[in-house]
Protein backbone atom coordinates (compact mmCIF):
# COMPACT_ATOMS: atom_id res chain seq x y z
CA UNK A 1 0.00 0.00 0.00
CA UNK A 2 2.84 2.37 0.93
CA UNK A 3 4.66 1.54 -2.30
CA UNK A 4 1.52 2.20 -4.33
CA UNK A 5 1.00 5.58 -2.65
CA UNK A 6 4.66 6.48 -3.17
CA UNK A 7 4.43 5.56 -6.87
CA UNK A 8 1.27 7.64 -7.29
CA UNK A 9 2.90 10.64 -5.59
CA UNK A 10 6.03 10.23 -7.70
CA UNK A 11 3.91 10.16 -10.87
CA UNK A 12 2.12 13.37 -9.85
CA UNK A 13 5.44 15.13 -9.18
CA UNK A 14 6.84 13.91 -12.49
CA UNK A 15 3.73 15.18 -14.25
CA UNK A 16 4.37 18.65 -12.84
CA UNK A 17 7.97 18.65 -14.11
CA UNK A 18 7.29 16.78 -17.34
CA UNK A 19 3.59 17.39 -18.08
CA UNK A 20 1.60 14.82 -19.98
CA UNK A 21 0.68 15.89 -23.48
CA UNK A 22 -1.78 14.70 -26.07
CA UNK A 23 0.29 12.54 -28.38
CA UNK A 24 -1.44 14.06 -31.42
CA UNK A 25 -1.97 17.78 -30.80
CA UNK A 26 0.64 18.17 -27.99
CA UNK A 27 -1.82 19.89 -25.63
CA UNK A 28 -0.86 19.63 -21.94
CA UNK A 29 -3.13 17.13 -20.16
CA UNK A 30 -3.76 16.10 -16.55
CA UNK A 31 -2.02 12.90 -15.47
CA UNK A 32 -2.44 10.15 -16.67
CA UNK A 33 -4.27 11.16 -19.89
CA UNK A 34 -2.40 10.68 -23.17
CA UNK A 35 -4.96 11.98 -25.65
CA UNK A 36 -7.31 14.98 -25.49
CA UNK A 37 -11.06 14.71 -26.10
CA UNK A 38 -10.87 16.23 -29.58
CA UNK A 39 -8.14 13.88 -30.79
CA UNK A 40 -9.84 10.92 -29.13
CA UNK A 41 -12.86 11.66 -31.33
CA UNK A 42 -10.58 11.63 -34.39
CA UNK A 43 -9.32 8.17 -33.45
CA UNK A 44 -12.87 6.98 -32.75
CA UNK A 45 -14.19 8.42 -36.02
CA UNK A 46 -11.70 6.43 -38.08
CA UNK A 47 -12.30 3.34 -35.95
CA UNK A 48 -16.03 3.52 -36.67
CA UNK A 49 -15.25 3.39 -40.40
CA UNK A 50 -13.73 -0.11 -40.17
CA UNK A 51 -16.55 -1.69 -42.15
CA UNK A 52 -16.03 0.82 -44.95
CA UNK A 53 -12.27 0.32 -45.31
CA UNK A 54 -10.48 -1.66 -48.00
CA UNK A 55 -9.10 -4.81 -46.40
CA UNK A 56 -5.87 -4.49 -48.41
CA UNK A 57 -4.76 -0.86 -48.46
CA UNK A 58 -6.69 0.18 -45.32
CA UNK A 59 -8.17 3.27 -46.98
CA UNK A 60 -11.86 4.24 -47.04
CA UNK A 61 -13.49 2.35 -49.91
CA UNK A 62 -14.41 5.56 -51.74
CA UNK A 63 -10.71 6.49 -52.00
CA UNK A 64 -9.22 2.99 -52.31
CA UNK A 65 -6.49 2.96 -54.95
CA UNK A 66 -5.35 -0.66 -54.72
CA UNK A 67 -3.20 -1.99 -57.51
CA UNK A 68 -2.86 -5.68 -58.53
CA UNK A 69 0.90 -5.67 -57.84
CA UNK A 70 0.47 -5.13 -54.10
CA UNK A 71 2.66 -7.75 -52.42
CA UNK A 72 1.66 -7.38 -48.77
CA UNK A 73 -1.60 -8.93 -47.63
CA UNK A 74 -3.05 -5.88 -45.95
CA UNK A 75 -2.14 -2.51 -44.49
CA UNK A 76 -3.40 -1.39 -41.08
CA UNK A 77 -3.23 2.06 -39.49
CA UNK A 78 -5.23 3.97 -36.86
CA UNK A 79 -5.07 7.45 -38.45
CA UNK A 80 -5.30 9.32 -41.71
CA UNK A 81 -2.24 11.45 -42.41
CA UNK A 82 -3.72 14.93 -42.11
CA UNK A 83 -4.37 17.61 -39.50
CA UNK A 84 -3.01 16.91 -36.01
CA UNK A 85 -1.95 13.37 -36.96
CA UNK A 86 0.29 14.73 -39.72
CA UNK A 87 1.91 17.23 -37.36
CA UNK A 88 2.40 14.56 -34.67
CA UNK A 89 4.11 12.16 -37.07
CA UNK A 90 6.36 15.01 -38.19
CA UNK A 91 7.40 15.66 -34.58
CA UNK A 92 8.10 11.95 -34.09
CA UNK A 93 10.05 11.62 -37.32
CA UNK A 94 12.00 14.87 -37.56
CA UNK A 95 11.91 16.63 -34.18
CA UNK A 96 13.31 13.98 -31.88
CA UNK A 97 10.02 13.19 -30.13
CA UNK A 98 10.93 9.58 -29.37
CA UNK A 99 8.40 9.61 -26.53
CA UNK A 100 5.61 9.42 -29.11
CA UNK A 101 6.59 5.86 -30.06
CA UNK A 102 4.61 4.31 -27.19
CA UNK A 103 1.25 6.08 -27.70
CA UNK A 104 1.55 5.60 -31.45
CA UNK A 105 2.26 1.88 -30.93
CA UNK A 106 -0.75 1.61 -28.62
CA UNK A 107 -3.00 3.11 -31.31
CA UNK A 108 -1.48 0.85 -34.00
CA UNK A 109 -1.90 -2.25 -31.81
CA UNK A 110 -5.58 -1.41 -31.25
CA UNK A 111 -6.11 -1.04 -35.00
CA UNK A 112 -4.40 -4.39 -35.62
CA UNK A 113 -6.60 -6.12 -33.06
CA UNK A 114 -9.77 -4.53 -34.46
CA UNK A 115 -8.96 -5.93 -37.91
CA UNK A 116 -7.78 -9.31 -36.55
CA UNK A 117 -4.47 -8.59 -38.24
CA UNK A 118 -2.33 -10.06 -35.45
CA UNK A 119 -3.79 -13.55 -35.92
CA UNK A 120 -1.03 -15.90 -37.03
CA UNK A 121 1.75 -13.29 -37.02
CA UNK A 122 5.10 -14.87 -36.06
CA UNK A 123 7.30 -11.82 -35.63
CA UNK A 124 7.62 -8.08 -36.18
CA UNK A 125 10.20 -6.29 -38.35
CA UNK A 126 10.73 -2.68 -39.39
CA UNK A 127 11.68 -0.80 -42.53
CA UNK A 128 15.39 0.03 -42.16
CA UNK A 129 17.36 3.18 -42.91
CA UNK A 130 20.93 3.32 -44.18
CA UNK A 131 23.50 3.56 -41.40
CA UNK A 132 24.43 7.07 -42.56
CA UNK A 133 20.81 8.25 -42.46
CA UNK A 134 20.27 6.75 -39.01
CA UNK A 135 23.40 8.47 -37.70
CA UNK A 136 22.30 11.80 -39.14
CA UNK A 137 18.82 11.64 -37.61
CA UNK A 138 19.99 9.92 -34.45
CA UNK A 139 17.37 7.17 -34.59
CA UNK A 140 15.12 5.17 -36.91
CA UNK A 141 11.52 6.07 -36.06
CA UNK A 142 10.25 2.83 -37.61
CA UNK A 143 12.49 0.83 -35.29
CA UNK A 144 11.32 2.80 -32.24
CA UNK A 145 7.69 2.17 -33.23
CA UNK A 146 8.47 -1.51 -33.78
CA UNK A 147 10.10 -1.84 -30.36
CA UNK A 148 7.08 -0.22 -28.70
CA UNK A 149 4.74 -2.44 -30.70
CA UNK A 150 6.67 -5.49 -29.49
CA UNK A 151 5.85 -4.43 -25.92
CA UNK A 152 2.20 -3.86 -26.84
CA UNK A 153 1.71 -7.22 -28.57
CA UNK A 154 4.25 -9.53 -26.95
CA UNK A 155 5.42 -10.65 -30.40
CA UNK A 156 9.14 -11.18 -31.01
CA UNK A 157 10.99 -8.58 -33.09
CA UNK A 158 13.91 -9.06 -35.46
CA UNK A 159 15.87 -6.59 -37.66
CA UNK A 160 15.19 -8.69 -40.76
CA UNK A 161 16.21 -6.15 -43.40
CA UNK A 162 19.07 -3.78 -44.15
CA UNK A 163 19.06 -0.87 -46.56
CA UNK A 164 21.96 -1.21 -48.97
CA UNK A 165 22.10 2.23 -50.51
CA UNK A 166 20.72 5.72 -50.15
CA UNK A 167 17.96 6.88 -52.46
CA UNK A 168 16.02 10.08 -52.96
CA UNK A 169 13.59 10.87 -50.16
CA UNK A 170 10.22 9.39 -51.06
CA UNK A 171 8.21 12.46 -50.00
CA UNK A 172 10.11 14.45 -52.66
CA UNK A 173 8.47 12.27 -55.33
CA UNK A 174 4.78 12.44 -56.18
CA UNK A 175 4.42 10.00 -59.07
CA UNK A 176 3.69 6.38 -58.09
CA UNK A 177 6.07 4.94 -60.71
CA UNK A 178 8.90 7.25 -59.65
CA UNK A 179 8.42 6.20 -56.03
CA UNK A 180 8.47 2.51 -56.97
CA UNK A 181 11.62 2.92 -59.05
CA UNK A 182 13.29 4.98 -56.35
CA UNK A 183 13.29 2.07 -53.87
CA UNK A 184 13.88 -0.77 -56.33
CA UNK A 185 16.44 -3.20 -54.96
CA UNK A 186 17.48 -1.13 -51.92
CA UNK A 187 16.65 -3.79 -49.29
CA UNK A 188 18.45 -7.02 -48.44
CA UNK A 189 17.99 -9.54 -45.63
CA UNK A 190 20.15 -8.97 -42.58
CA UNK A 191 22.79 -11.70 -42.61
CA UNK A 192 22.25 -12.50 -38.95
CA UNK A 193 18.47 -12.83 -39.34
CA UNK A 194 18.09 -14.49 -42.75
CA UNK A 195 17.08 -17.81 -41.18
CA UNK A 196 14.23 -16.03 -39.35
CA UNK A 197 12.41 -15.13 -42.58
CA UNK A 198 11.56 -18.44 -44.22
CA UNK A 199 8.05 -19.71 -43.54
CA UNK A 200 7.19 -16.82 -41.22
CA UNK A 201 4.16 -14.53 -41.22
CA UNK A 202 5.72 -11.12 -40.73
CA UNK A 203 4.30 -7.81 -39.53
CA UNK A 204 6.30 -5.04 -41.22
CA UNK A 205 6.31 -1.67 -39.45
CA UNK A 206 6.88 1.85 -40.80
CA UNK A 207 5.62 5.36 -40.00
CA UNK A 208 3.53 6.44 -43.03
CA UNK A 209 1.89 4.72 -46.00
CA UNK A 210 1.64 6.95 -49.08
CA UNK A 211 1.63 4.94 -52.33
CA UNK A 212 2.94 1.83 -50.59
CA UNK A 213 6.08 1.69 -52.78
CA UNK A 214 8.56 1.49 -49.88
CA UNK A 215 6.58 -1.13 -47.99
CA UNK A 216 5.91 -3.09 -51.17
CA UNK A 217 9.62 -3.26 -51.97
CA UNK A 218 10.48 -4.33 -48.42
CA UNK A 219 7.69 -6.93 -48.50
CA UNK A 220 8.96 -8.21 -51.86
CA UNK A 221 12.41 -8.81 -50.38
CA UNK A 222 10.95 -10.75 -47.46
CA UNK A 223 8.79 -12.87 -49.77
CA UNK A 224 11.70 -13.61 -52.13
CA UNK A 225 13.65 -14.96 -49.17
CA UNK A 226 10.85 -17.22 -48.05
CA UNK A 227 8.40 -15.27 -45.88
CA UNK A 228 4.97 -16.90 -45.90
CA UNK A 229 3.15 -13.56 -45.80
CA UNK A 230 3.66 -9.89 -44.97
CA UNK A 231 1.18 -7.58 -43.24
CA UNK A 232 1.94 -3.87 -42.97
CA UNK A 233 1.35 -1.64 -39.92
CA UNK A 234 1.92 2.12 -39.94
CA UNK A 235 0.81 5.11 -37.88
CA UNK A 236 -1.08 6.85 -40.66
CA UNK A 237 -2.16 6.42 -44.25
CA UNK A 238 -2.07 9.33 -46.69
CA UNK A 239 -5.57 10.12 -48.06
CA UNK A 240 -5.67 10.18 -51.83
CA UNK A 241 -8.18 10.59 -54.61
CA UNK A 242 -9.06 8.09 -57.23
CA UNK A 243 -8.01 9.02 -60.73
CA UNK A 244 -10.92 9.55 -63.05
Amino acid sequence: MINARFAAAANRIAALIYPHRCFLCDTVLPYPQTVCETCAKTLLRFREMRGALCDVCGMPLKTCCCRPNRLYEKAVFPLLYDGEAKRAVYRFKFRGRKDLAKPFAHAVANALRERDALDGIDLIAFVPMTKAAARKRGYNQARLLCEALREETGLPMEPLLTKQRANRTQHDLTDRLFRSGNVLGVYEPDEGCRSQIEGRRILLVDDILTTGATLNEAAKTLLIFGAKSVTVAVIAGVPRKKKK
